[in-house]
This record gives structure tokens, sequence and C-alpha cells, in this order.
């Protein structure tokens, strides 16, 4: 996830005498686009940093893509995981389109949809009573009646609401799965630290990771890597989409059962962690180091499998010196782990 650029936020919490946590946050983007959050919840865990979990909120409105209305309502409430819910209202503007969903007690009861055709706003909304059922309404505030150029266009804007509804109505909250947990577990033993997937910069070592770990004949899941020029890395786009959903769980330290790694790899990502980590710790960038070493490993196993210094250092854009100097380092580690 990119950094968008906002110009003000704001946030507050509190807690009532009866335990119930509000958490509020706004934020207006400088190219005019905004959310407003309002949340309450009781604290389902004895412990809860009521704090922290807003800040965690912060970060995500700075980075998400605020028109993803299903992902960003999945996001939030796998953050508010640790509460049980009494309200959620998630309020986006973006140019012509607003977007407000409402749940009470995790039950879907509110929905509007409101866009600007040339001068004309059409209103889609829709209001889950307990009592009274679904009631759905569509409305041209302009002219005061329903118009539209044909009864196709009608049906295809009713039936893609219907769609994002339901969707909605399913969220649960993101759980880790296999995959998940293993990119964790190796993480913590190639990185020698514990993944904080708020961190700006965690997709970029995650995806390093894996495209080193491929040339030792390590893989950590079913994942395809094609050269982004624009980040001048390899990149996988399931892997950067699995790194994102894995936001909301911030820095992970424990988690419930945990994938267990076979002693045996354990033993050769430690290896080929602290012999990368050694090679980039005494460079001006480490992360752009580190990004240095993903291209070459990325071009002589994909690219260039003869390892011919001049085309790997054309690709990579770097020396013949690094390149010789990286495949080097890639072989001696080869050599400790028993790799030919």
């Amino acid at each position: 996830m990119s950094q968008n650029e906002f110009i003000k936020e704001s946030c507050h919490n509190e807690k009532n005498k009866n335990g119930v946590v509000k958490l509020l946050n706004n934020i207006t983007y400088k190219n005019g686009d905004e959310i407003k959050f309002e949340y309450t919840g009781i604290p389902n865990k004895d412990v809860v940093d009521v704090k922290k979990t807003q800040e965690l909120i912060t970060k995500f409105f700075r980075q998400l893509n605020i028109r993803n209305l299903v992902e960003n309502i999945e996001i939030l409430k796998t953050i508010l995981r640790d509460f049980d819910e009494k309200t959620f209202v998630f309020n986006y503007k973006a140019g012509d389109t607003n977007e407000i969903v409402s749940f009470s007690e995790y039950e879907l009861n509110y929905y509007l949809r409101r866009e600007k055709h040339d001068d004309i706003y059409e209103n889609f909304e829709i209001d889950n009573d307990p009592i009274k059922g679904l009631n759905f309404n569509i409305n041209n505030q302009k002219i005061r009646e329903l118009y539209f150029y044909n009864f196709s266009d009608l049906s295809d804007k009713i039936d893609s609401i219907l769609r994002k509804l339901y969707d909605i109505d399913g969220i649960q909250p993101i759980e880790l799965d296999e995959d998940s947990k293993t990119l964790i577990e190796v993480y913590k033993i190639f990185y020698n630290e514990n993944p904080d997937f708020s961190d700006s910069d965690i997709n970029d070592k995650i995806q390093t990771m894996v495209v080193i770990l491929r040339k030792f004949l390590i893989r950590c899941g079913d994942y395809n890597f094609s050269y982004a020029r624009g980040k001048k890395m390899p990149i996988s786009q399931n892997l950067s989409n699995r790194v994102h959903r894995l936001f909301p769980f911030a820095e992970v330290s424990d988690i419930d059962e945990p994938i267990q790694i076979p002693t045996k790899y354990q033993n050769m990502i430690q290896i080929i962690g602290e012999g990368i980590r050694g090679a980039i710790k005494d460079t001006n960038n480490p992360e752009d180091a580190l990004k240095n070493i993903s291209r070459i490993i990325y071009a002589s196993w994909s690219c260039f499998p003869s390892e011919n210094v001049n085309q790997i250092s054309n690709f990579a854009n770097c020396s013949a010196y690094e390149v010789e100097s990286n495949l080097k380092l890639i072989k001696k580690l080869n050599n400790y782990i028993g790799i030919k």
C-alpha cells in the first residue's frame, strides 16, 4: 500500500461506565476525498490497548484504496476483532461518489450510495429494519423522480449494488491461514525479528525474502514473480495481496497454532538470512542493497540462468562487481547449507 497525502485528520476515543468504547476517526485527503468512521464496542479480552487500536486505524486510513469498500470494512473489522461490536459506521466520499455502511451488532442495517451525474444526484438507499424488513429506495434528487435511460440500465445498477451488499453482509474478520502463518514464521527466522504488517516497507521485505529463498530451493508458497520496473524489483501480485490483507495484525509475535517448520529448513533459512543481513548491514542504504540482491537473484534464475555477469548487470542496473559479489555470496551460502 502506498501512502496517501492528507491535509487533516482527527481521532477520539472514550469509554463509558458500562465499558463501551467509542472510536471516532476522520481524515480528509489532499484531493478532497474524505472518510468518517464511528465505532462502539466492548473489549472481549482482559487487556485491550484502545489507543494502539485507534492508531492502527489511523495508519490504515493513510494508506487504503478509498473506493475498495468491501476490503476496507474487512480490514477494519479485523483490526477491531478484540471488541464485541455495538455499532459500526463507515462513511467515505471520493470524487462524485459517497457511500455509507452501517452495522448494528454485526448486522448490516443501512447502506447508501450516492453518485453525481451531470449535476444530478442518484441515490441508492437500503434500510434494513429488524421489524419492517428491507426497504430499497432509488431516487433522483434534482428532478424528484426516478429517471434512467432504460430498464437495462436500472437493472444493472440494482444488480451491482445487491452483489456488493451480499459481499458486505458476509464480511468476517480475516483469519490467518497456513500460507500466512508460514510467511510469518519464515520472516522471523530470516530477519531475526517479528514482522510488522502495518510497516510501509513490509511488502518489499517479504517480496525480497521469498525471491532470495527461492534461489535456494525454499518455497514459502505458490507465488509467480515478474519484474516491476517502477519498484525496480521482482514482485508477486498474489504475495502483495496477501501481505496487504495482513495489515490489521500489525506486529506479530505469537500466533495460535503456528506452523512448525522442519528443523532442517529452519537452519537453512537462518544461515541464508544471516548471510544476507551481513552483506547489507554496512551499506549506505540496506533497503536498496536488499532489493539489489533480489534483482540479481531474480535475473539469475528467471532471465539468465547461465549467470552471465554482463547480462545480469544490465538487467539489474548495477555494476558487474556487485553481480559477481552477490553470486559469490549465493555460492558460499549454498555450500554452507549443502546445496550443489
